[in-house]
């Protein structure tokens, strides 16, 4: 489809020194060197014996001036007509092939104009002698198409690619039947290389073929151009334009417009008179087809220029938005389709939107504009043309956002310590700069972080460190890069210190004493870990009776405690009493300095008895007929009850003197005394005392 919604037309920009009058020369518009390239064709010299001569000369075209260039061209291919010639993006150059030499003869030599000079090509394959062949790049499959022509007498219909400096036959299951002086260009809208048209020496063709996946498939189509020879056509737009050509002997003066799989004809009345055997380029410092020379009836060759559609546009400066970093520098480049030399340029550039109501910048008027900007701003430009009638545009504006300078801060923490095993994450501290970042972690045990191996697949913003790290110590950086218009900004952190140490391991089960009774002190005694990150915290924990181990911190004089390093004693001091009767167990928890920190506890101790003191025993309370009773209720002292107990062993002695002594009186009262009769009733015998038995004491 047409580029802009205005009338399309062909306008005469024939200007200054131009290339002579000629026909069926090659035109091919060079994107690296960024201007066309003219090169031989032919010219009639006799009209009544339509005998021509040839050229050899090669000529620029660039912002509607034509410039000699053969004497800075190097030697350049033999003069020559009707032959291929297109520009290859894949080569960054322009690539001719074949055509008719001075005697009619078909040329099958392979050239390339690049940086401003010619260059034979030696490819180790080549197609045939060609003459009137078509030729085209397709960039779906990213090589030059060659198809049709005439080698010698015979018509040809082979279709040939050019690749990595190479030729190559293209085999396909339906081809376009042999013919010469098709016309041929890349159709975006299809995604397929169009070819229309063609001579097959007895009659003009009207059929549309497609090149696509490396086969040709005719189109079946109501409608399209008359029958056709020797026309040109090039992309344009969606699809591709055709102007001009010879309809069945007759050159006509029409243009027409294929995209979507349809043809529109577009003839107006400006156009161009009727021509066969010019050549088009779609140049892109016009954004517009750009149509050289031809044949009119007779054979005589023209040198008009003519450009279709330079209806001026002034479209928004590219990039339409920039972003940069803090004293970047960035190049706007003025999008002026339509607009016919010479070109005049005014810059703006401030804080309004409405870019034209700023300041202009002094000696701002080319095409492009170099900035550094310090802050936010709109840039624009004013753009006038000369033809057809002189028209001036103001575009639209781009805003251009700066930034702070891009930073790669600290890493996050800047110290880690973990033992063997542990992972952790570390943060990028990025800032400023164009987003989004991307990032690149390093690791290895350089200090200078860049030197060590790059972590495949560690690109975001957190690093998980690797929990299979041998203990030693190592450094962790990144890389970050912006997303800057100008060109990515790539900054490198500072590294993070990353210290691996042994795993932790246990403290060594405490040392006690032996039982222990209420009322004596209790010291217990530990080695903290030698492995692990140091310094360790920890605590005394104790378990009684079986019980769960709990802190030992309320009975425990140095029951926790931080600061300590590998094999270091540490105690806990139990005053006396502060354990009530019962079996204990000690332990000692241990907790180190890790980023992640690890907890170890310690096997149990020995268990430990403590006894309670021995209480003194209370007497039985005495019976109420005791004389020791006391007279009124209440207790003794420990002092009174020693005194009673020894007043009643004392009492109780004097009661065993006493019986004993009355007993032997009684004996020996009874020995001395008469016997009157033994038993008999109311008489009584009187026995002297016997000695009292040995004092038991």
């Amino acid at each position: 489809m047409s580029p802009d919604s205005g009338v399309e037309g062909w306008y005469n920009i024939t200007a200054g020194s131009l290339p002579s009058g000629r026909f069926t020369p090659g035109f091919a518009y060079d994107g690296a060197d960024g201007y066309g390239v003219l090169f031989g064709g032919e010219f009639l010299m006799n009209r009544y014996t339509f005998s021509v001569g040839y050229f050899d000369d090669t000529w620029s075209f660039a912002n509607g001036v034509w410039t000699n260039i053969t004497t800075t061209a190097g030697p350049a291919p033999s003069p020559r007509a009707n032959f291929g010639m297109t520009y290859d993006p894949a080569a960054g150059a322009v690539l001719l092939f074949g055509g008719a030499g001075p005697q009619g003869e078909a040329l099958n030599d392979t050239w390339e104009f690049s940086g401003g000079r010619w260059a034979e090509l030696s490819p180790s394959t080549r197609p045939p002698g060609l003459t009137g062949p078509a030729m085209t790049y397709d960039p779906a499959i990213g090589a030059v198409l060659l198809v049709g022509g005439q080698t010698g007498t015979a018509l040809n219909n082979q279709t040939w690619e050019f690749r990595n400096g190479d030729w190559s036959q293209v085999s396909s299951a339906r081809t376009p039947p042999p013919s010469l002086y098709e016309a041929i260009a890349y159709d975006a809208s299809t995604a397929a290389v169009v070819l229309y048209g063609g001579f097959n020496i007895t009659a003009y063709s009207n059929t549309t073929w497609e090149f696509s996946r490396g086969n040709w498939t005719q189109l079946n189509l109501s409608s399209g151009p008359p029958p056709l020879a020797s026309a040109e056509m090039v992309p344009y737009g969606s699809g591709v334009v055709m102007n001009g050509g010879s309809s069945n002997g007759r050159e006509i003066a029409e243009t027409w417009e294929f995209a979507d799989g349809s043809w529109t004809n577009i003839t107006s009345a400006g156009d161009p008179p009727p021509l066969e055997s010019g050549v088009m380029i779609f140049d892109s410092s016009y954004g517009a087809p750009v149509l050289f020379g031809g044949a009119s009836t007779g054979g005589h060759g023209f040198s008009n220029t003519w450009t279709l559609d330079p209806t001026l546009r002034a479209l928004a400066p590219l990039p339409s938005n920039g972003s940069l970093d803090a004293g970047q520098s960035i190049v706007l480049q003025a999008e002026v389709p339509g607009a016919v030399p010479p070109v005049g340029f005014q810059w703006y550039a401030g804080p309004q939107a409405n870019c034209g109501a700023d300041a202009p910048l002094p000696a701002a008027n080319g095409s492009s504009l170099l900035v550094q900007p310090s802050e936010d701003t709109y840039y624009c430009y004013r753009v006038t043309d000369a033809l057809p009638v002189a028209q001036s545009l103001l575009s639209p504006a781009a805003f251009v956002t700066v930034d702070a300078s891009l930073v790669a801060g600290a890493v996050g923490p800047a110290a880690v310590h973990l033992d063997r095993g542990q992972s952790i994450n570390v943060s990028a501290g990025a800032s400023g700069g164009v987003g989004p970042y991307q990032f690149q972690w390093y690791l290895g045990d350089s200090p200078m972080c860049a030197d060590d191996p790059i972590l495949p697949g560690a690109t975001g913003s957190t690093l998980s460190l690797p929990a299979a790290l041998n203990p030693g110590a190592y450094f962790a950086c990144y890389r970050v890069t912006d997303s800057s218009t100008v060109g990515p900004v790539s900054v490198l952190s500072a590294p993070a210190s990353v210290i691996v140490a042994p795993a932790l391991g246990p403290a060594r089960a405490p040392t006690t004493s032996a039982a222990r009774i209420q009322g004596e002190p209790l010291a217990i005694s530990g080695t903290l870990p030698t492995t692990g990150t140091a310094p360790y915290a920890w605590q005394w924990l104790l378990s009684r009776n079986g019980s769960d181990f709990l802190s030992a911190d309320s009975v425990c004089a140095g029951g926790s405690g931080s600061s300590g390093y590998g094999a270091e004693i540490v105690s806990c001091s139990i005053p006396a009493g502060a354990l009530v009767p019962g079996n204990y167990t000690f332990a000692l928890r241990v907790r180190d300095s890790a980023s992640i920190a690890e907890i170890s506890t310690s096997n149990n101790s020995t268990p430990v008895q403590i006894l309670a003191v021995a209480p003194p025993v209370p007497p039985a309370p005495p019976s109420p007929s005791s004389p020791l009773a006391p007279s009124t209720p209440g207790g003794v002292t420990m002092a009174q009850y020693w005194v009673l107990v020894g007043l009643v062993a004392l009492v109780a002695a004097l009661e065993v003197v006493l019986i004993w002594t009355t007993r032997g009186a009684t004996r020996q009262s009874g020995k001395v005394g008469p016997q009157s009769g033994a038993g008999s009733p109311g008489t009584g015998e009187h026995r002297s005392p016997e000695p009292p038995p040995p004092d038991p004491r």
